[in-house]
């Protein structure tokens, strides 16, 4: 199985549309002259305002660090992270504002390129080892603050140091398998 491990040292900062701050890309797949096909990025966010306009975009953003923020959507949806590994799924082309609950957070971002790519989000906090059955076009998982241990289904078992990236482009189906700290798990399907 051929995939890849990302540090932190190959992520980049990425300032945002509107200008009003910067987020760090872990990786990103599928990039034309007319944007990319997905993108996985975390991000402070550290005033109240308006998300970028990302149109053609279905995000899911998800709640690492910090006491919460809600986000109001001009479609009427309104979503209010409290906890760590909260998440909200919506669309990147609504007008969004955001309003943080007591300082600052850090989020992370999942977004795909509408009618092209999909994406299925799974989040743990590490207390209890975590089953993933996969039959995905691209698979990435996320060691948000420690060591974790990805299990392939032919047994092979990888070791992911904190906030490093695991990205296999041809996910093995099967079961794999997840212990040891926090992740994110990012499954991405292809329209076909």
């Amino acid at each position: 199985m051929q995939f890849n491990i990302i540090s932190p040292k190959q992520y980049r900062s990425v300032a945002w549309k509107n200008g009003q701050g910067s987020t760090q890309e872990l990786a990103f797949g599928g990039s034309s002259l007319d944007g990319f096909d997905w993108r996985l990025s975390m991000a402070p966010v550290t005033t109240d305002g308006d998300f970028s306009d990302f149109e053609r975009y279905d995000r899911t953003l998800i709640l690492i660090e910090g006491y919460g923020l809600t986000l109001n959507h001009n479609s009427g949806q309104k979503d209010v992270l409290n906890q760590r590994f909260d998440l909200a799924h919506f669309d990147g082309g609504w007008r969004t504002n955001a309003k943080l609950h007591d300082g600052d957070i850090l989020d992370f971002n999942v977004m795909t390129r509408q009618h092209k790519c999909r994406s299925k989000v799974t989040t743990s906090d590490g207390t209890e080892d975590q089953y993933l059955s996969s039959c995905t076009s691209l698979l990435l998982i996320y060691a948000v603050d420690s060591e974790i241990t990805v299990i392939t289904p032919d047994s092979y078992a990888i070791k992911l140091a904190g906030k490093h990236l695991f990205q296999t482009e041809v996910a093995k189906p099967g079961q794999w398998l997840m212990t040891g700290g926090p992740f994110v798990c990012v499954e991405i399907d292809y329209n076909h």
